[in-house]
């Protein structure tokens, strides 16, 4: 079962104003065969309403078949239709396996679910094989990967795991430092909540540092990395790093941690998270993380889908439209504070 749909995701998340509910299928000996966590949080949308996500789910994950799948997602639905309250369910699917998938996505769709740009997730990633010893592992790494893995011997620095909740402002800071080169989303998890869970479930989470042993206090830290474990695959979370230090490749030694502690903690696959076309000739602002990630492999697939569904359509419409106007808005507002003349002195 993934860590989305454990307990102890959900003590974590509750801290961002996420609520959990477990779905479970059972046998006719009344035993839990299968089940999912459908998550809850209040939108900004249209005041009083909420938004339910369902992340990471697909036949053959946490012990779903196909009937068991359709007979939870059917109880779902009726759930959302019951509430007035229950603006939109999104479904993230993923699956290893394309059939299992397309299934999965079949199962949804005849539900009267449909398939949306992924924003949340992604669709394509990279995947390593950790069947082979940690040995050939290294040694089909690139170049430049074993460079920078083994540049934690050359440097006054090393590799912890995050124990102290107070490094989430660091956290914080070193992820809004990442995000403004990559141009990426800022959002702001509960990183005092997740190291906490890292904590009391190490084979389950993992979250290492780097950092450098010169230096004392929370600025020593130049990077740090996040994997979860989800049954047999691995998943690379969350990583960020600060360019203080150009000279340290910060995010190999990171990310080769994560993928020796997933392989000595059961995994059979990492994935690294998604992936975009890369290469540095075109305008993908994520270009280099993904050429980064192709040192470590290049086996690539499709493995997501995200499936919507508006329980209520005229409350969706009405707040779509209430979303427009807010944009609206605030692009007016900027426009106007930047056409405003600069005050002297």
């Amino acid at each position: 079962m993934a860590i989305y749909h454990r307990a102890v995701w959900a003590r974590a998340a509750r801290g961002a104003g996420v609520s959990s509910s477990l779905f479970a299928v059972r046998d006719a000996a009344g035993r839990c065969t299968a089940a999912f966590a459908a998550q809850t949080t209040a939108t900004r949308a249209l005041p009083g309403h909420s938004v339910v996500a369902i992340p990471r789910l697909g036949i053959g994950a946490g012990g779903f078949d196909r009937n068991q799948l359709e007979a939870a997602i059917t109880l779902l639905v009726d759930r959302a239709r019951a509430s007035r309250r229950i603006l939109s369910v999104v479904a993230d699917v993923f699956s290893l396996d394309a059939a299992a998938r397309d299934e999965t996505s079949e199962l949804f769709r005849r539900h009267g679910f449909k398939r949306v740009p992924v924003v949340r997730s992604y669709e394509r990633t990279l995947l390593l094989d950790l069947r082979p010893s940690e040995s050939e592992l290294f040694a089909a790494l690139h170049t430049k990967a074993r460079q920078g893995v083994r540049s934690v011997d050359k440097f006054p620095i090393r590799i912890k795991t995050a124990e102290d909740t107070t490094l989430s402002e660091r956290f914080e800071e070193l992820n809004a430092q990442t995000r403004a080169r990559t141009g990426g989303e800022n959002h702001r998890p509960d990183w005092a909540a997740f190291i906490d869970m890292s904590r009391q479930s190490p084979d389950l989470s993992r979250i290492v540092v780097l950092e450098k042993t010169a230096d004392g206090g929370r600025e020593a830290v130049i990077a740090f990395a996040w994997a979860c474990l989800h049954g047999d695959v691995a998943e690379y979370k969350e990583s960020a790093s600060s360019r203080s230090e150009r000279r340290i490749p910060t995010t190999y030694p990171l990310l080769w941690d994560l993928i020796l502690w997933a392989k000595r903690s059961g995994a059979k696959w990492f994935d690294l998270g998604g992936v975009t076309g890369g290469g540095h000739d075109g305008d993908d602002p994520l270009a280099g993380i993904s050429d980064f990630k192709r040192r470590f492999t290049k086996h690539e697939v499709d493995v997501g889908e995200q499936w919507e569904l508006y329980p209520h359509p005229r409350r969706a419409a009405l707040a779509a439209g209430v979303t427009r106007v807010a944009s609206l808005a605030r692009s007016l507002l900027q426009s106007r504070y930047l056409r405003r003349p600069a005050r002297a002195g």
